[in-house]
């Protein structure tokens, strides 16, 4: 799914994290916040934290997906 093909999207900024939970016998997992600019102070957020149990893709192949995008 490509987002610039529906709205025009100047530029496009990410920050990954890392969750731990506490105790219990819960897996840590990645997330990315994500910052898109649509035009000239126009912009939209995201919180990107996967389920790759369940088919979303994993943070490493949406961050190498940016990387390709906008070359």
């Amino acid at each position: 799914f490509d987002v610039t093909r529906i709205f025009a999207v100047n530029r496009t900024w990410y920050y990954p994290y890392f969750l731990q939970p506490r105790g219990g016998d819960q897996v840590a997992r990645n997330g990315l916040l994500i910052r898109v600019e649509f035009k000239e102070n126009e912009y939209g957020y995201a919180d990107y934290f996967p389920w790759t149990q369940f088919g979303d893709f994993d943070t490493d192949k949406v961050i190498r997906e940016f990387k390709s995008d906008y070359k």
